[in-house]
């Protein structure tokens, strides 16, 4: 795991920074293989984080991830790419979190 990628995360998402590193390797593979880059990603988490708040619940980073993951497999892969925070917003909005 690389200690830049921590570095990074601290100014942009300090729970991602915090994360063990087994996370953060998973993390920074799926960062890699999609079309959207680490910033989308943490300000994804962030929203994420505020749904949490605003909805009573918690979930864990990877619970967040896989439904990113989601997301991002749900989406037309023709259509223009929209950020990563606005496609989490429509799935929550339209599906919810189950479990």
């Amino acid at each position: 795991m690389s200690a830049g990628l921590r570095k990074r995360l601290e100014t942009l998402h300090p729970e991602l920074a915090q994360a063990p590193d087994a996370f953060l390797e998973g993390f920074a593979r799926d960062v890699d293989e999609s079309p959207h880059s680490l910033e989308e990603w943490a300000e994804a988490h962030a929203r994420f984080a505020r749904w949490e708040q605003e909805h009573g619940r918690r979930l864990t980073l990877e619970q967040k991830q896989e439904y990113l993951n989601c997301c991002i497999a749900g989406t037309n892969a023709s259509a223009p790419l929209s950020p990563l925070r606005d496609v989490l917003e429509h799935f929550l909005e339209t599906y919810g979190v189950t479990g």
